[in-house]
């Protein structure tokens, strides 16, 4: 089995963290836009919103959010 050097690893872990870093941004951002258009009273907004609710995926999960999300979608 190849051994990694130092130099690969090093920049391998830099790039997980850079991704993970854009990566929680880009969440974020995505997030302030679906509640920005739910609030427009997008459907599709309302109800993707609605799914991050009921998952938790992003935000604190919150199932009464959710419901209510679904019924206004």
């Amino acid at each position: 089995m190849r051994r990694l050097g130092p130099r690969l690893l090093r920049g391998a872990f830099l790039s997980a963290l850079l991704v993970a870093f854009f990566g929680s941004v880009a969440l974020g951002m995505e997030l302030q836009e679906l509640e920005r258009l739910a609030a427009r009273g997008s459907a599709p907004a309302q109800f993707d919103l609605g799914l991050r609710y009921e998952t938790g995926d992003g935000v604190p999960k919150d199932e009464v959010k959710a419901a209510a999300l679904f019924r206004k979608s």
